[in-house]
């Protein structure tokens, strides 16, 4: 294994060009070949042959491992690269035969990349309409930017008294636990969604594009019109669903538990 990686480089070294612009460098290439060759001389668990597909799935997943990036090689690129090292032991791309590009280049690639530091909620109909670039090619070069469309997180609205609020009863339920071991069967796990009835918070068209995910949050008003849904779960098993009518108050959920939580537990 070791001689034939060090023939893998050296085949990478010796006739792949070193200005040449290419999604993935020499190390990758190498890299690719190396995962893909080690992958198929593993033999499965049952002892039979791995299908190409597998071994792709391998040298992905390996890929992005050994280099911390979410972003891996196709089945196509992988295939490309060992089909084109087995044929004439080199790496290197071969000559395109296609028309030279006209839009994908260097200065549209860095006039996208201007425009999305300068403001990355830019959607992709803005940056045509701005450019005059087709948005078939404007995903190109946001992809040569190394830059990734990031979806914000939908988070409920804290109240500066909340934390606290929360941080106590924490507490509180660790102390409970500690004084019953058996207080898990005694407890209703609940849970409850808010389906709104009035324009909210939309995650699919609110993307940002940036280097790394910034874990962005979108903070929605608690305060508009909706419905409740409430579900719980027990060691007996389900309980629910339930439909809270109107307003969600204590008494209502203090209604709720009465008349019709606590009757389903007792009739198990």
């Amino acid at each position: 294994m070791i001689s034939l990686s060090f023939e893998i480089r050296r085949s990478a070294q010796l006739k792949m060009p070193l200005n040449q612009k290419n999604q993935y460098e020499n190390t990758d290439r190498v890299r690719i070949v190396e995962f893909y060759l080690h992958a198929e001389g593993e033999p499965r668990v049952d002892g039979r042959a791995k299908s190409i597909q597998q071994i792709v799935e391998e040298v992905q997943e390996r890929y992005r491992q050994v280099f911390n990036t979410r972003s891996v090689p196709c089945r196509k690129t992988v295939l490309r690269h060992i089909r084109h090292f087995r044929h004439d032991a080199s790496l290197a791309n071969h000559k395109s035969t296609g028309r030279p590009r006209t839009v994908r280049n260097n200065a549209n690639v860095e006039l996208i990349r201007e425009i999305l530091e300068e403001r990355p909620g830019t959607s992709h109909r803005q940056l045509e309409r701005e450019t005059q670039i087709s948005r078939k090619s404007i995903r190109k070069l946001i992809k040569d930017t190394g830059m990734s469309g990031f979806r914000g997180t939908v988070v409920q609205e804290l109240l500066p008294q909340d934390p606290g609020v929360r941080l106590a009863f924490c507490r509180f339920m660790v102390q409970k636990f500690r004084e019953d071991p058996n207080l898990v069967h005694n407890l209703i796990w609940t849970d409850e969604s808010v389906y709104q009835l009035s324009k909210t918070a939309c995650t699919r068209n609110n993307v940002e594009y940036h280097y790394q995910n910034p874990h962005r949050k979108i903070v929605k008003k608690m305060r508009s019109e909706n419905v409740m849904v409430w579900m719980g779960l027990h060691t007996t098993g389900r309980i629910g669903p339930y439909f809270f009518p109107g307003t969600v108050t204590g008494a209502a959920y203090l209604h709720m538990m009465r008349t019709f939580a606590i009757p389903e537990l007792r009739r198990r």
